[in-house]
């Protein structure tokens, strides 16, 4: 690099480009695996789930461009094109507006109405109020309905008297406790 400098001057210390190796697709390709896949994983056969793993994407390119990328390969290629990982939206492919539509208009409006009558909260458990709560339930037999509400409503007591545990629920939604300015 010394004589190099003493050569050619700053001149050789320039940037030759980035390193790595070059994209192995021609330049059309990437325009067509972009388009391939806005189509989604369903069509190209995985229905089971609606989420382009990097895995799939490999397996794509190698179908379409008889191209063999390794997983990282195939992360650089994706993010050189313009995609990043996201975290998908958890919303069911089955999932049916028009059938939720009508639910929101009557049962929901009622919920909400009587829930701002009497001042209460109204709260979706999730996977992890629900894995907190069913600590204990393992062992228990209840006879009835009523006596298995009596134990979810004692352990979402308990949930309730845990500030700090009610802060970690919360702050997976992004809601807070605090209320809304006027």
């Amino acid at each position: 690099m010394a004589a190099a400098l003493r050569a050619d001057g700053p001149a050789a210390l320039a940037s030759g480009g980035p390193g790595g190796a070059a994209c192995r697709l021609g330049e059309q390709q990437p325009a067509r695996l972009r388009a391939a896949l806005d189509l989604g994983p369903a069509a190209y056969g995985w229905r089971e789930d609606q989420r382009w793993t990097l895995a799939r994407v490999a397996t794509l390119i190698g179908r379409l461009f008889h191209i063999r990328y390794t997983l990282r390969g195939t992360s650089y290629l994706l993010h050189r094109i313009g995609f990043s990982p996201q975290v998908p939206a958890h919303r069911a492919a089955e999932r049916d507006e028009a059938a939720i539509a009508p639910w929101r208009a009557t049962a929901w409006v009622t919920v909400r109405g009587l829930a701002a009558a009497t001042g209460a909260w109204i709260c979706f458990g999730d996977e992890g109020v629900w894995a907190n709560m069913k600590n204990g339930l393992g062992n228990l037999a209840p006879c009835n309905a009523d006596q298995l509400a009596a134990v979810v409503r004692n352990r979402l007591k308990r949930i309730q008297y845990r500030p700090a545990l009610i802060g970690r629920f919360l702050a997976q939604t992004g809601l807070s406790l605090e209320p809304e300015p006027p």
